[in-house]
């Protein structure tokens, strides 16, 4: 086949590779209609909805190197659970799990570099984190959306998902509604659960421009400039780790540096879906989905100044990602708390501590370790600004947002 002529330019207006590799999605109830049409069947009394947008963000391009440097495509697929995952966790936290959810996916390209068969991987991990959001009981809607070639604005990649979901109004998590006397349940983020084919770093989809950089190296800045801005060269790819470097995490498990952090960000699903159906959505208080803000993230939606005190965190020690992005990038400890995760992907607030120990018990059913972390305290006399205090393994933090 002749090469079209916009593809000099890395840009195809017949999108053949798209077609192609769409071609297994559902074409809804009108085949030819501009764009897909499916039956909604309205089943709520009192509905509202939520509109959210995010996505994989700079692991995508982790995973594009990675894929290039090894030949392993399976992280493009599972880099897709990451632009997925980032947006239902962000809703399941509002109470919307038990509703309508539609998710629609727009993939940007530079074509010189991310050719048809990473795209096609792309799709196919869009297609299997469906199909898992739908094994789970969920009412989960929409295909692949748009793909642009765009190598004039994009480097390399971005993943990006766009959600809608539509739910009662009665079962709206409010975290307006945390308050003085409550309790954190903790959820990790690293291991592997029970839904889970392989151990889960824990790194979930924020900080990963700076951990790239910080903790990988060797040839990587000469090899694959398409993964960084020229203005950072000096800066790019610093660290001492080769995507392919062995390591040993706390289950014992090998697996390479590059794996370690392309693990998949975590769907709590499961668990949700029997908090909210088994002990109701009445009980909760709070629930915070731990990404961009890291451990201060509660503190934006607090009514009031309080201060949530963690300090039984016995059962979350450091996972070893986050050893090692620390040593790497030679943070002090109170940043990596306001950048990463730490391992606690959800936070779960209630009033009630026997609801808490219920939670726990359900979560470590999944193979999700969870524990009380700590409770809401007033402020201190005169404290302008809600704080989160830490009692770590690292030391004692308070930070604020």
């Amino acid at each position: 086949m002749s090469v079209e002529y916009s593809e000099i330019y890395g840009v195809s207006a017949k999108k053949r590779s798209v077609a192609a590799g769409t071609a297994k999605n559902s074409k809804g109830m009108f085949p030819n209609a501009f764009c897909k049409i499916e039956k909604f069947i309205h089943r709520f009394q009192n509905p509202v909805f939520t509109h959210h947008g995010d996505g994989s963000g700079t692991k995508a391009i982790l995973a594009y190197a990675y894929a290039k440097e090894t030949g392993d495509m399976s992280v493009l697929r599972e880099v897709m659970k990451d632009s997925v995952f980032m947006n239902t966790e962000d809703v399941f936290a509002t109470g919307a799990i038990g509703g309508f959810i539609s998710l629609c996916s727009t993939i940007n390209r530079n074509t010189f570099y991310l050719n048809d068969e990473m795209a096609n991987e792309f799709y196919e991990g869009d297609r299997i984190v469906r199909q898992q959001l739908l094994s789970f009981g969920l009412d989960v809607y929409g295909e692949v959306g748009e793909t642009a070639d765009l190598p004039n604005s994009s480097r390399n990649v971005l993943l990006d998902h766009s959600l809608f979901s539509m739910f009662e109004e009665k079962d709206v998590i409010d975290n307006g509604n945390i308050d003085v006397g409550h309790y954190v349940v903790a959820v990790a983020s690293s291991g592997q659960a029970k839904w889970e084919t392989e151990y889960n770093g824990g790194g979930r989809a924020n900080g990963y421009t700076r951990s790239q950089h910080r903790m990988f190296g060797g040839d990587y800045r000469t090899k694959y400039p398409e993964t960084f801005d020229p203005k950072i060269f000096d800066n790019a790819y610093t660290g001492s780790k080769l995507f392919t470097d062995m390591v040993t995490v706390e289950t014992g498990e090998k697996i390479t540096a590059g794996k370690l952090m392309l693990g998949a960000t975590r769907t709590y699903a499961p668990i949700m879906m029997d908090i909210y159906k088994g002990i109701g959505n009445d009980k909760i208080s709070g629930v915070v989905h731990i990404s961009g803000g890291a451990w201060t993230k509660v503190l934006k939606y607090l009514s009031k100044t309080m201060n949530v005190v963690c300090e039984n965190l016995a059962k979350f020690p450091t996972p070893i990602l986050f050893k090692m992005i620390q040593e790497e990038a030679n943070s002090k400890w109170s940043c990596m708390y306001e950048d990463f995760n730490m391992g606690v992907g959800y936070m779960i607030y209630v009033p009630d501590y026997q609801v808490a120990k219920q939670i726990v018990n359900l979560s470590n059913s999944y193979n999700v370790t969870a524990d009380i972390i700590g409770r809401v305290e007033k402020a201190r006399s005169g404290q302008e600004k809600s704080m989160i205090h830490i009692a770590s393994e690292h030391g004692k933090f308070d930070l604020v947002h």
